[in-house]
């Protein structure tokens, strides 16, 4: 099943990445946590070499009993999503699957669906099959994104620091994952590339095209272009727009490109979308969602729960939710209408995710397949 409008085709609504669509909601005058990024566990079972926490792994986790408090506190006070990333590897956490005395004898999945809250899963996908027979059906989960980075396995074996076999798991597990949702609407599954042009990972038109060539023959609905975390916003930017110049080129059916860049932080470094999404670490601390990059502290721990807490001070060199904090920043109570009625038509008339509308973070050059 697909949505067209005009000459456009998406697979991905709204409904399924939030924070995207935090414009449905009333923000109110009292903060909210719509979204929490859970990163349940510091160890990880690949090893990439830009990931934030490969200098310090020591199998950290939450607590059961501190997650159960926090997801169960979230829920009860209106909270939308929860996304499962990391940190490590979210499925290394195995309750998340598997039932569990704390979670009333269901998986935290089992649970947060009973509890009306939409699902997103970030992973490596060596462990996907982990989801195939759970206690919840994957067409209950609102997307999965594979972090693959490479379209063999002599290159993913170097950059994840792993096994040369694990690259053949991961691509069959996606295969079956696409196959367990069969002509279904959920879960969105999208595979993601780190870019790093200095060491010419992911940059070249030769690499784009085998990327686009492995996305068409998986069906995949969308794939991710990520530039490595820098400071160099300027070459950074140039090497996205080179990246989006090669994928413009090319045919990718069904698939759509998705090519991100970073923005500085607002001038008046302030954060106002910590009222609204918040991370949750593997020391059972809440941090703010600029926490891989910024020098902000974190939240009070007095009481563990979802009780949205404004940032000052902020001083991020990235921000990935630049464009919703400037609309925030900018008391937009006239635009917020506006953006609300086009985001409520675009998903009763053709279910489209609100990037073609109203660009929040990361930001998206041409979030479309190529015409």
């Amino acid at each position: 099943m697909s949505y067209k409008h005009g000459n456009i085709i998406s697979k991905i609504t709204a409904a399924q990445l939030i924070p995207e669509n935090l414009l449905l909601y009333d923000f109110g005058n009292t903060p909210q946590i719509f979204q929490v990024e859970v990163d349940p566990i510091d160890f990880c079972n690949h090893n990439c070499g830009w990931c934030f926490t490969s200098g310090f792994r020591k199998d950290k986790k939450i607590t059961l009993i501190d997650l159960k408090n926090y997801l169960t506190a979230f829920c009860n006070s209106g909270g939308k999503s929860v996304v499962f990333s990391g940190g490590g590897e979210p499925l290394l956490y195995q309750e998340i699957y598997s039932a569990s005395v704390e979670f009333e004898n269901k998986s935290i999945c089992k649970y947060l669906i009973d509890n009306g809250a939409s699902i997103g899963i970030i992973t490596n996908g060596y462990l996907l099959n982990k989801l195939f027979y759970s206690d919840f059906s994957i067409t209950d989960l609102a997307f999965i994104r594979v972090s693959l980075d490479a379209t063999n396995e002599v290159l993913h074996a170097k950059l994840h620091n792993t096994s040369k076999k694990d690259y053949s798991k991961v691509i069959n597990n996606i295969q079956t994952l696409l196959k367990f949702r069969s002509n279904l609407f959920t879960p969105a599954i999208g595979i993601s590339f780190v870019v790093d042009p200095f060491s010419n990972i992911n940059f070249s038109r030769e690499q784009i095209k085998d990327i686009n060539k492995l996305a068409s023959n998986l069906k995949v609905d969308f794939v991710q272009f990520k530039h490595i975390h820098t400071t160099k916003k300027e070459s950074a930017i140039a090497c996205m727009n080179s990246v989006h110049s090669h994928c413009l080129e090319m045919n990718w059916n069904d698939t759509e490109f998705w090519i991100q860049t970073y923005d500085s932080a607002n001038s008046s470094f302030q954060c106002l979308i910590s009222q609204h999404i918040q991370s949750v670490g593997n020391q059972s601390k809440k941090f703010p969602c600029c926490h891989l990059f910024g020098r902000t502290e974190f939240f009070e721990q007095d009481t563990f729960l979802p009780i949205g807490k404004i940032v000052t001070n902020c001083y991020n060199k990235v921000c990935r939710y630049n464009e919703m904090n400037k609309l925030l920043l900018d008391n937009f109570t006239n635009k917020k209408e506006a953006y609300k009625q086009v985001l409520e038509t675009s998903i009763k008339e053709v279910g489209f995710h609100p990037y073609r509308y109203c660009p929040t973070a990361p930001n998206i050059l041409e979030p479309f397949k190529s015409q």
